[in-house]
């Protein structure tokens, strides 16, 4: 079962990455062509107040001095194209890195809450308890019945379940943080559970 979910979340995550890089490639060239349109508006805008002012104040200029205006202004243009190309650049770079540890944050998560589902079961069995395998709300029920789960754990575990249901189900992508934080609250729990269960027996 756990190796059939952790197949289904691999799944979900694969298609999920494919579907984001598709989608970053559509933005990128998206908001390239949007950078190229408004540094070439900038320069247009510059190079019309420049040669408004010219034919304001009546100023003649050479063929060199006109090359070097020109000149000038294709060099603004590529310097501001370029800067905006690497600025854009690195958001989605650091977009890309926050994707892939939420993917693998996500997994440890998957594994985290099967190590604690296989010892709170192997916890009740021991115990001699009766409780229904099938349901994971059933098992807690009872481990909290039981004061092997106080109330602030209950209450982790619960919230635990439900970031772990949406990561099965993949119906909303969950942060790279959140991820974390969960499952270093899930192993948190498995610890404490396995050391008392190591107590009792």
């Amino acid at each position: 079962m756990a190796d059939e979910i952790k197949s289904s979340v691999e799944n979900i995550k694969s298609i999920e990455s494919d579907s984001v890089l598709s989608r970053s490639r559509r933005d990128y060239m998206f908001n390239t062509t949007m950078y190229i349109y408004q540094v070439f508006g900038l320069t247009v805008a510059i190079g019309s107040i420049l040669y408004f002012l010219f034919d304001f104040y009546k100023l003649e200029i050479s063929f060199r001095q006109q090359l070097i205006l020109f000149t000038g202004a294709s060099g603004l243009f590529f310097a501001v194209l370029a800067a905006a190309v690497v600025r854009y650049k690195k958001s989605r770079d650091d977009f890309e890195i926050q994707e892939r540890l939420a993917a693998g944050y996500t997994l440890e998560l998957i594994d985290a809450w099967n190590a604690f589902e296989e010892v709170a079961k192997q916890i009740l069995t021991q115990d001699g308890e009766k409780f229904n395998r099938l349901s994971i709300r059933s098992v807690i029920d009872r481990l909290h019945r039981e004061d092997i789960l106080n109330n602030y754990d209950l209450s982790t575990i619960q919230e635990a379940l439900e970031v772990r249901n949406i990561i099965v189900h993949g119906s909303v992508r969950i942060p790279a943080e959140k991820a974390r934080q969960y499952t270093s609250k899930i192993l948190n729990i498995v610890s404490k559970i396995s050391n008392l269960r190591a107590k009792r027996f």
